[in-house]
């Protein structure tokens, strides 16, 4: 009766002892899980913070390549004009010449 006592105490004391291995392994899991979520959220932040910096970046050079091409357009609008210009007046040059003689 005595052995039979002390094998449940002893198969009491194992059960209490696996549940007890279970829950730190699912406590550390637990933990290694929440680390790797921080770890994984200040990723987010940095990539987020990258991608905000590289979408200033790219409104910045837009509003560059909008400029150039505005500069662009206006020096051929200035171009055509002063061309224009120049050929009237070359041609009114010549009927004034001509009328003179």
């Amino acid at each position: 009766i005595i052995i039979t006592i002390l094998c449940f105490i002893l198969i009491n004391k194992h059960s209490k002892l696996k549940v007890h291995q279970r829950r730190v392994r699912a406590d550390a899991q637990v933990k290694a899980l929440k680390d790797k979520n921080t770890e994984l959220k200040r990723q987010v932040e940095e990539t987020e913070a990258t991608v905000a910096d590289l979408k200033k970046k790219l409104r910045t050079a837009e509003g560059e390549v909008k400029k150039a091409a505005d500069a662009a357009k206006n020096n051929k609008d200035a171009k055509k004009t002063r061309t224009n210009q120049e050929s009237t007046g070359r041609d009114e040059g010549k009927s004034s010449r001509s009328s003179r003689k």
